[in-house]
Protein backbone atom coordinates (compact mmCIF):
# COMPACT_ATOMS: atom_id res chain seq x y z
CA UNK A 1 0.00 0.00 0.00
CA UNK A 2 1.45 3.38 -0.99
CA UNK A 3 1.37 6.08 1.68
CA UNK A 4 1.25 9.61 0.28
CA UNK A 5 2.11 10.91 3.78
CA UNK A 6 5.42 9.04 4.11
CA UNK A 7 6.03 8.53 0.37
CA UNK A 8 6.78 4.88 1.07
CA UNK A 9 5.23 1.48 0.56
CA UNK A 10 3.81 -0.20 3.64
CA UNK A 11 2.98 -3.86 4.11
CA UNK A 12 -0.68 -4.80 4.54
CA UNK A 13 -2.60 -8.01 5.07
CA UNK A 14 -1.48 -10.81 2.82
CA UNK A 15 -3.84 -12.98 0.85
CA UNK A 16 -3.67 -16.69 1.51
CA UNK A 17 -5.05 -17.33 -1.96
CA UNK A 18 -2.63 -18.71 -4.53
CA UNK A 19 -4.40 -17.17 -7.49
CA UNK A 20 -3.35 -16.27 -10.98
CA UNK A 21 -5.61 -13.30 -11.67
CA UNK A 22 -6.97 -10.48 -9.56
CA UNK A 23 -8.44 -6.99 -9.62
CA UNK A 24 -9.26 -4.27 -7.13
CA UNK A 25 -11.68 -1.35 -7.15
CA UNK A 26 -12.20 1.52 -4.70
CA UNK A 27 -15.42 1.68 -2.68
CA UNK A 28 -16.15 5.39 -2.21
CA UNK A 29 -16.94 7.23 -0.02
CA UNK A 30 -14.93 4.91 2.25
CA UNK A 31 -11.24 4.12 1.90
CA UNK A 32 -12.16 0.45 1.43
CA UNK A 33 -11.22 -1.62 -1.60
CA UNK A 34 -12.95 -4.65 -3.15
CA UNK A 35 -10.34 -7.26 -4.12
CA UNK A 36 -11.34 -10.19 -6.37
CA UNK A 37 -9.09 -13.18 -7.06
CA UNK A 38 -9.65 -16.11 -9.45
CA UNK A 39 -8.03 -19.41 -10.37
CA UNK A 40 -7.81 -20.71 -13.90
CA UNK A 41 -10.71 -22.92 -14.85
CA UNK A 42 -14.19 -22.77 -13.41
CA UNK A 43 -13.45 -22.45 -9.68
CA UNK A 44 -15.46 -19.86 -7.72
CA UNK A 45 -13.82 -16.45 -7.49
CA UNK A 46 -12.92 -15.14 -4.05
CA UNK A 47 -13.67 -11.59 -3.01
CA UNK A 48 -12.54 -9.53 -0.05
CA UNK A 49 -13.36 -6.09 1.32
CA UNK A 50 -10.09 -4.54 2.44
CA UNK A 51 -9.99 -1.61 4.88
CA UNK A 52 -6.49 -0.12 4.45
CA UNK A 53 -6.91 2.19 7.45
CA UNK A 54 -7.63 -0.63 9.92
CA UNK A 55 -5.66 -3.19 7.87
CA UNK A 56 -8.65 -5.55 7.96
CA UNK A 57 -9.61 -8.07 5.29
CA UNK A 58 -13.18 -9.44 5.23
CA UNK A 59 -14.43 -12.18 2.88
CA UNK A 60 -17.33 -11.15 0.62
CA UNK A 61 -19.72 -13.56 -1.10
CA UNK A 62 -19.84 -12.96 -4.86
CA UNK A 63 -21.44 -15.54 -7.19
CA UNK A 64 -18.83 -15.37 -9.95
CA UNK A 65 -16.49 -18.05 -11.26
CA UNK A 66 -12.97 -18.06 -12.69
CA UNK A 67 -11.91 -18.63 -16.26
CA UNK A 68 -10.71 -15.14 -17.11
CA UNK A 69 -9.20 -12.33 -15.12
CA UNK A 70 -11.93 -10.53 -13.17
CA UNK A 71 -12.89 -6.95 -13.99
CA UNK A 72 -14.67 -4.49 -11.70
CA UNK A 73 -15.91 -0.91 -11.83
CA UNK A 74 -17.71 1.30 -9.33
CA UNK A 75 -20.94 2.83 -10.65
CA UNK A 76 -22.07 6.36 -9.78
CA UNK A 77 -24.58 4.76 -7.37
CA UNK A 78 -21.71 3.28 -5.32
CA UNK A 79 -22.58 -0.23 -6.49
CA UNK A 80 -19.81 -2.34 -8.00
CA UNK A 81 -20.09 -4.18 -11.31
CA UNK A 82 -18.05 -7.39 -11.44
CA UNK A 83 -17.44 -9.16 -14.75
CA UNK A 84 -15.81 -12.56 -14.54
CA UNK A 85 -15.76 -16.07 -15.93
CA UNK A 86 -15.81 -17.78 -19.29
CA UNK A 87 -19.46 -16.86 -19.74
CA UNK A 88 -18.61 -13.19 -19.01
CA UNK A 89 -21.21 -13.10 -16.25
CA UNK A 90 -21.83 -9.65 -14.89
CA UNK A 91 -23.16 -9.12 -11.36
CA UNK A 92 -23.84 -5.93 -9.42
CA UNK A 93 -22.73 -5.89 -5.78
CA UNK A 94 -23.95 -3.29 -3.30
CA UNK A 95 -21.26 -2.64 -0.66
CA UNK A 96 -23.78 -0.86 1.59
CA UNK A 97 -26.06 -3.92 1.91
CA UNK A 98 -23.86 -6.78 0.73
CA UNK A 99 -26.56 -7.82 -1.73
CA UNK A 100 -25.80 -9.13 -5.20
CA UNK A 101 -28.01 -8.75 -8.25
CA UNK A 102 -27.38 -10.96 -11.26
CA UNK A 103 -27.40 -8.60 -14.18
CA UNK A 104 -26.63 -10.33 -17.43
CA UNK A 105 -24.37 -12.63 -19.37
CA UNK A 106 -22.72 -11.67 -22.62
CA UNK A 107 -23.82 -13.87 -25.51
CA UNK A 108 -20.70 -13.69 -27.66
CA UNK A 109 -19.65 -17.30 -27.28
CA UNK A 110 -16.90 -19.02 -25.33
CA UNK A 111 -14.06 -17.30 -27.22
CA UNK A 112 -14.94 -13.80 -25.97
CA UNK A 113 -12.72 -12.86 -23.03
CA UNK A 114 -13.20 -9.45 -21.39
CA UNK A 115 -9.92 -7.56 -20.74
CA UNK A 116 -10.70 -3.98 -19.70
CA UNK A 117 -13.66 -2.16 -18.15
CA UNK A 118 -14.26 1.61 -17.85
CA UNK A 119 -17.18 3.64 -16.51
CA UNK A 120 -18.08 6.30 -19.08
CA UNK A 121 -19.46 9.72 -18.16
CA UNK A 122 -22.81 8.56 -19.58
CA UNK A 123 -22.97 5.91 -16.82
CA UNK A 124 -22.47 3.08 -19.31
CA UNK A 125 -19.64 0.59 -18.99
CA UNK A 126 -17.14 0.30 -21.83
CA UNK A 127 -15.79 -3.26 -21.96
CA UNK A 128 -13.01 -4.33 -24.31
CA UNK A 129 -12.58 -8.04 -24.89
CA UNK A 130 -10.77 -10.48 -27.13
CA UNK A 131 -12.96 -12.48 -29.51
CA UNK A 132 -11.11 -14.96 -31.71
CA UNK A 133 -8.92 -12.95 -34.06
CA UNK A 134 -10.28 -9.53 -33.10
CA UNK A 135 -10.97 -7.29 -30.12
CA UNK A 136 -14.58 -6.30 -29.50
CA UNK A 137 -15.84 -3.29 -27.57
CA UNK A 138 -19.27 -3.45 -25.94
CA UNK A 139 -21.31 -1.12 -23.77
CA UNK A 140 -23.42 -2.16 -20.78
CA UNK A 141 -26.24 0.11 -19.66
CA UNK A 142 -26.77 0.00 -15.88
CA UNK A 143 -30.37 1.20 -16.15
CA UNK A 144 -31.58 -1.25 -18.81
CA UNK A 145 -29.09 -4.02 -17.86
CA UNK A 146 -28.47 -4.62 -21.57
CA UNK A 147 -25.36 -5.06 -23.70
CA UNK A 148 -24.66 -3.71 -27.16
CA UNK A 149 -21.66 -4.19 -29.42
CA UNK A 150 -20.18 -0.89 -30.48
CA UNK A 151 -17.12 -1.78 -32.53
CA UNK A 152 -14.72 -4.53 -33.52
CA UNK A 153 -11.00 -3.75 -33.64
CA UNK A 154 -7.93 -5.60 -34.91
CA UNK A 155 -6.60 -7.97 -32.24
CA UNK A 156 -3.82 -6.69 -30.00
CA UNK A 157 -5.17 -4.01 -27.66
CA UNK A 158 -4.37 -4.69 -24.02
CA UNK A 159 -5.64 -1.60 -22.26
CA UNK A 160 -8.33 1.04 -22.62
CA UNK A 161 -7.90 4.33 -20.77
CA UNK A 162 -10.82 6.66 -20.14
CA UNK A 163 -9.90 10.20 -21.16
CA UNK A 164 -11.08 13.39 -19.49
CA UNK A 165 -13.26 14.30 -22.49
CA UNK A 166 -15.05 10.94 -22.35
CA UNK A 167 -13.12 9.24 -25.14
CA UNK A 168 -11.35 5.91 -24.65
CA UNK A 169 -7.73 5.45 -25.74
CA UNK A 170 -6.93 1.88 -26.83
CA UNK A 171 -3.29 0.79 -26.52
CA UNK A 172 -1.42 -2.44 -27.15
CA UNK A 173 0.63 -4.11 -29.86
CA UNK A 174 -1.02 -1.94 -32.52
CA UNK A 175 -1.01 1.78 -33.22
CA UNK A 176 -3.12 3.61 -30.60
CA UNK A 177 -6.79 4.09 -31.45
CA UNK A 178 -9.29 6.54 -30.00
CA UNK A 179 -12.96 5.63 -29.53
CA UNK A 180 -15.50 8.35 -28.91
CA UNK A 181 -19.08 7.91 -27.84
CA UNK A 182 -21.57 9.28 -30.42
CA UNK A 183 -22.46 12.93 -29.72
CA UNK A 184 -26.11 12.11 -28.95
CA UNK A 185 -25.08 9.84 -26.07
CA UNK A 186 -22.18 11.93 -24.77
CA UNK A 187 -22.44 13.50 -21.32
CA UNK A 188 -20.21 16.50 -20.67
Amino acid sequence: LWSPDTLQWQRTKTFQDDTTAHTAVALPPTADVLVITVEPGDAPARAYRFDPVADVLIRVALPVRGGHAPLAATLTTGQVVVLCGRDARLVVWDPATGSVNGASTLAFGSDWAPKVINLLKSGELFVLGHDGDQDRAVLWNAETRRWRTIQDFPQGFTTATLLYDGGVLLLGRRAPMLWRQPAAARVV
